[in-house]
């Protein structure tokens, strides 16, 4: 096989692992309910995870762009495994310590963090006439983890959480190990034909005409509408993927085992996640050629996240709360397929890295006021660690993100319309 293609195939098995904290969900419960924790400190161990991924994703850009790719898979690697020990070790040996899972779940998602932006850059830097193209690969591979691990889990782990907890354990940190040295730029072409095709690539859009960063980013209005957007669509899709094993136990009762229709869900989340990123990012491109934003897929982003919320404070039958996992997997992933390519045409390609960190970064904060009010809502109907009133246990959760939902869509819509206007003069 050509080295650039294994690199590339070896790269998207990386990612695939990277996924995993979106699959906490699938064990939360069962976690919660060993180590007696509420919802609310379970919430927080779950955005534990986000801020290693998100917001320490910044920092492991850095590291990527100082040391390369090769130093930091395996860094990534070593932080998976010593996380999910960590994790697996509290569950094994019931050490009620909300700390340490946080802590695990904090470290895991910085190694997740680490490989999968290094796999991003490796497809990136073997393949610059198709940059877009290559990076979507690792990118769909990260929104697919939780699909394939959680289907692991309910067909090779029913009601075995610990086994599920070891399998993440050596899986994740296993992929980046073993296939760290295919996953390496080949060096085809020079330096300078490499930026010669970056200036190719971006001559056919706007990203050759814009460079800005730093405070310059931050004193702009436009960062701000994109990085309060990304934060709306992630914070309250992160609620209700971290908090999907409650609303199954509170609408199937907590006397029903519900590990596998947890699995179910959390593997139909990332499937959805996995084609909204996909085909965002495609269909944007289209949108472009006939003189459309790309906002418009901004917009369903959002409309699938109005629609999810709006399910969510009615569905009192598990039977169809497939269709409230269906809105948010879709939301989610359109959002993060496209939104890279917009930041890059917006704010340019030079700081393009760490100009997407800070965008992305909205989500550690979004996500910690939805998944905490989720936390204290469901809580606030709770016995104990038990809810008994069904959707009446979250629904309040999820009437507020109807209203925030709402507020961006109208918001998009107008920056949809000032982009025509724009364009027409």
């Amino acid at each position: 096989m050509d080295s650039r293609k294994l690199a590339l195939l070896c790269s998207f098995l990386v990612a695939s692992g990277c996924g995993t904290m979106y699959v906490y969900s699938a064990y939360a419960p069962q976690l919660a309910s060993r180590l007696h924790f509420t919802a609310s400190e379970s919430q927080i161990i779950g955005l534990c995870g986000t801020v290693g991924v998100s917001f320490l994703g910044i920092a492991a850009g850095i590291i990527i762009d100082k040391y390369g790719t090769t130093a930091p898979i395996v860094l990534g690697g070593v932080f998976l495994l010593l996380g999910y020990s960590l994790i697996t070790l509290c569950y094994a040996k019931t050490i009620q310590s909300v700390f340490l899972c946080a802590l695990a779940l904090m470290t895991a998602g910085f190694g997740s963090g680490m490989s999968f932006v290094a796999s991003i850059k490796v497809c990136a830097l073997n393949y610059p006439e198709n940059r877009g193209t290559a990076s979507s690969i690792p990118l769909a591979a990260f929104g697919l983890s939780a699909f394939l691990f959680s289907t692991m889990a309910g067909i090779f782990f029913p009601g075995n959480t610990q086994g599920f907890l070891i399998l993440l354990t050596l899986l994740t940190s296993s992929l980046s190990l073993a296939l760290v040295p295919f996953v390496r730029v080949i060096p085809a072409i020079s330096h300078a034909e490499d930026e010669a095709l970056l200036d190719d690539a971006c001559s056919s859009s706007s990203c050759d005409s814009v460079d800005i960063y730093g405070m310059s980013l931050f004193k702009n209005i436009d960062f701000w509408k994109h990085f309060f957007i990304i934060g709306c669509i992630a914070g309250c899709g992160q609620m209700y993927i971290y908090g999907c094993g409650y609303v199954i136990r509170a609408l199937v009762g907590p006397d029903v085992e519900t590990s596998g229709v947890q699995s179910f869900h959390v593997g139909m989340i990332s499937l959805l996640s996995f084609c909204g990123r996909l085909l965002s990012g495609s269909i944007s491109d289209v949108l472009t050629r006939y003189r459309f934003s790309r906002l418009w897929m901004i917009f369903i982003s959002l409309a699938l996240g109005l629609v999810g919320s709006m399910l969510a404070t009615v569905v009192t039958d598990i039977s169809y709360l497939w269709m409230v996992s269906l809105a948010f997997g879709l939301s989610y992933g359109f959002c993060y397929g496209v939104y890279p390519t917009i930041i890059a045409e917006m704010f340019g390609m030079t700081y393009f890295s760490q100009n997407w960190g800070y965008a992305g970064s909205s989500a550690v904060f979004s996500a910690y006021f939805f998944t905490t009010t989720f936390g204290k809502v469901f809580d606030s109907h709770s016995k104990g660690d038990v809810c008994y009133e069904g959707v009446n246990c979250y629904k309040s959760a999820f009437s507020m993100a109807i209203y925030v939902f709402a507020v961006f869509v109208v918001m998009t819509l107008y920056m949809i319309h000032n982009n025509y206007q724009k364009f027409k003069q």
